[in-house]
């Protein structure tokens, strides 16, 4: 649905400005030109919010895939000893001197 908005807001964004620039004598034609940009703009700004949309489903789901894939977590006897354990917060190692030749 995303494509076939933008394509509208495409055609509407072209006819809109051939309209504006193509000099017309009647103020009527203008407003037409303004007219279609702005709906040019709605269809853009609709494609955006569904595009988000559609992408968050497929975070969802593919989310829901990988977590009906491993299983339940978390029960006694489930992995061997030290998996899943804590670990320390402090990984960092001193730092070294700097090198002088």
């Amino acid at each position: 649905m995303e494509e076939v908005l933008r394509a509208v807001g495409t055609i509407l964004v072209s006819a809109g400005m051939l309209l504006l620039l193509h000099d017309i004598a009647s103020p009527l034609w203008d407003t037409v030109g303004e007219v279609l940009l702005v709906d040019a703009l709605a269809c853009f700004v609709a494609a955006f919010v569904l595009g988000r949309r559609a992408q968050q489903r497929e975070r969802e789901a593919h989310a829901a895939r990988a977590a009906a894939a491993t299983g339940p977590r978390g029960l006694p006897g489930d992995a061997p000893s030290g998996v899943g354990e804590p670990v320390s917060p402090d990984t960092s190692s001193p730092a070294a001197p700097p090198h002088t030749s």
